[in-house]
Parts: C-alpha cells; structure tokens; sequence
C-alpha cells in the first residue's frame, strides 16, 4: 500500500492538480520526463507507475464506493 500510495502522490506532485483534474495527456508527460532524465527509468518500471496510477482512478471512480460524495464533502 505504501508504494503505491508513494506513487501516486510523486504523480500528483509532477501534475501539480488534485486528481479530478488530470488530464490523458499528464500521465504522457510523466513518462515522457521519466525516459528523458539522465538515467531513464527502465521500461518495466514505468509501466508499474502506469498500473499505480491506473490502478488508483480505477478505485476512486468506481461508482460501488462513495468516493465522490466523501470528496465533496471535503473539497
């Protein structure tokens, strides 16, 4: 949990949005700035920060939870 909790939040921190603001093309970028550094992650890895993030809309958009209610409630 914690790893993927660690991802989401480095996402969230490269997008500068809260989720329901991120776009298709944001998680493109994050690749993108991942293979772009001086030692590019390697393609395995990424494609695991992909399912993170994948992964973690899937849940929060899933109508069986409350998700949107609880986030109107706090935002």
């Amino acid at each position: 949990i914690e790893s993927h909790e660690w991802g989401v939040r480095r996402f969230q921190g490269f997008v500068g949005e809260y989720p329901w603001a991120w776009k298709p093309h944001d998680i493109e970028d994050y690749t993108s700035s991942l293979l772009s550094r001086r030692r590019p992650l390697a393609h395995s890895t990424i494609r695991g920060y992909q399912q993170t993030i994948k992964s973690f809309c899937g849940y929060i958009s899933n109508p069986a939870y409350d998700w949107h209610e609880i986030c109107l409630e706090r935002f």
